[in-house]
């Protein structure tokens, strides 16, 4: 059985195009330093949850301290703030868009 040829030139490219998606650790520092100085703590707290945790803000916002396992240095991330259509206010609820959204991370 022989091995499929590989267009090293293609995958290369693919490559190329992955990694640009994605932000360089350098730049990520660079604006979470920026964020700290121009917006203060609670911003920059936001951000960088954001970063480390690859989250939503809208998985950030419902946090509560209940969900952190300090002892097991876990964040649980089962919940998301609904706009009560009623009361016009966010209510916090149990429940994501997909199911693979609940998850616990370190």
């Amino acid at each position: 059985m022989s091995e499929i040829p590989v267009n090293t030139d293609l995958k290369n490219k693919k490559e190329e195009k992955r990694q640009q998606n994605y932000y360089s650790k350098e730049l990520i520092q660079q604006v979470l330093t920026l964020m700290k100085q121009e917006y203060g703590v609670r911003d920059y707290t936001l951000l960088s949850l954001i970063y480390q945790l690859g989250a939503a803000k809208g998985e950030i916002y419902p946090l509560v301290w209940s969900d952190i396992d300090f002892k097991n240095k876990m964040i649980s991330l089962t919940y998301k703030l609904v706009k009560n259509k009623a009361t016009g206010k966010y209510e916090r609820v149990k429940r994501m868009k997909n199911s693979y959204r609940f998850r616990t991370t370190q």
